[in-house]
């Protein structure tokens, strides 16, 4: 896996391949300048959600509620989340929810939720989730 570098302004992180890796690509977005942290996040996950070709992030999985409390951000999303793929899916997609927040929440404290439960483990392999998310966590427990 080949970890981006940091966006310097708001951005939706998409996922493609370098050979047989993956790698994050960051697209820029606009934010409105008197957005609350809640609204210019919220638009950057909508936008994450909606997705195009380069996600790993499944179609149809939605945004359930979202709520920043200083540096701590709770995203619920929708079961969609937690479905398809393998191993480097589901750590592609968690990367893509870590690294679109931190760019609208450069110290983000993550807590992820799947239809109101946390997250604590994700696919079929079981691959385990260790809370809050932030960037150096990802970094570290998540680079394949």
């Amino acid at each position: 896996m080949i970890l981006p570098e940091k966006a310097a302004s708001p951005s939706v992180y998409w996922v493609g391949a370098e050979g047989n890796r993956v790698e994050f690509e960051s697209e820029t977005i606009a934010i409105k300048p008197d957005a609350s942290p809640s609204d210019g996040l919220k638009t950057a996950i909508d936008k994450l959600l909606a997705g195009k070709e380069s996600t790993a992030i499944p179609v149809g999985t939605e945004l359930l509620s979202l709520k920043v409390d200083g540096d701590e951000v709770y995203i619920d999303l929708s079961n969609k989340f937690s479905e398809g793929g393998g191993t480097a899916s589901m750590v592609a997609r968690i990367g893509q929810v870590i690294y679109t927040t931190t760019t609208v929440q450069p110290n983000a404290k993550i807590w992820l939720s799947v239809e109101g439960e946390r997250l604590e483990m994700i696919g079929g392999e079981g691959l385990m989730v260790e809370q809050p998310l932030t960037e150096e966590r990802f970094a570290k427990d998540f680079n394949l």
